[in-house]
């Protein structure tokens, strides 16, 4: 068996405070898990955003400043590992898997949509290695203790991530194998039992943005309905797990 820290969509931005990667950090240090996994969507890169190009709101964005506040992010994030390291003989490492989102595959589809690009803006800019063991590509997945890890799993013809009210009990539906995604920024958790009695979980992760920040790509109403938490798995295998939520005004409250 295995435990793990999930880490959900945090969207760093340079006008974003950052603090609460620290208390994540912490419950880090507190919970030692075998495994740090970042759901991704960590840099937000409204820079390179498609959808307002051109637009007043896109007014004063840079790249630069991007890819320092993710930067930052991951730094803020594992100080407290950092700082618990340097005065032991024996250090605790646990083992970091970064699922690469689609606000990461904007570096690379503005990129692709415009080849002088190349070699002026890079992923390497993100300096992923620098902070976890594995990196997963975009809409692909991993497997840790019989979870499949992935920022979202993709869905029918149009490619779009399993979503809706129980997206957990749809993750099962539709991938019959346990599944922890982000991207939706909802907490949703499901489970239930296989043919075979072993039990599945679909977990919809929430989110880790600041307490104050507000995207302005969706309705406040829906934000409404987004949660910022970090999930712990303790006893993970083949799948099973028993899930624990630790709510920003828990961490909060622990760590600030």
């Amino acid at each position: 068996m295995v435990s793990m820290l999930i880490i959900p969509d945090i969207h760093a931005r340079n006008d974003v405070p950052n603090e609460h990667l620290e208390w994540a950090g912490n419950l880090i240090i507190d919970k030692k898990p075998d495994y740090v996994v970042s759901l991704a969507d960590l840099f937000d890169f409204p820079s390179l955003s498609s959808w307002d190009k051109g637009k007043m709101a896109a007014e004063n964005r840079r790249y630069a400043y991007d890819i320092d506040a993710g930067v930052k992010a991951q730094e803020r994030l594992f100080k407290p590992l950092t700082d618990y390291n340097r005065a032991r003989k024996h250090k605790y490492q646990p083992t970091r898997i970064f699922t690469m989102g689609n606000h990461e595959h904007r570096l690379f589809r503005a990129i692709n949509d415009d080849a002088k690009l190349e070699f002026t803006i890079d992923p390497e800019d993100m300096q992923l290695y620098s902070f976890w063991d594995e990196i997963v590509p975009f809409k692909e997945s991993t497997e840790v203790g019989g979870m499949f890890l992935s920022h979202y799993f993709p869905n029918g013809l149009m490619d779009k991530a399993i979503s809706g009210k129980t997206v957990g009990a749809a993750l099962i539906a539709k991938m019959h194998r346990s599944a922890a995604q982000g991207h939706s920024h909802v907490l949703n958790m499901h489970t239930e039992a296989g043919v075979d009695g072993n039990r599945m979980w679909g977990l919809s992760c929430g989110w880790w943005g600041h307490e104050t920040q507000v995207e302005d790509y969706v309705s406040k109403t829906i934000q409404k309905t987004w949660f910022r938490c970090l999930i712990y798995l303790h006893n993970l295998e083949n799948g099973n797990c028993d899930p624990e939520v630790f709510s920003m005004e828990r961490v909060k409250e622990l760590y600030a």
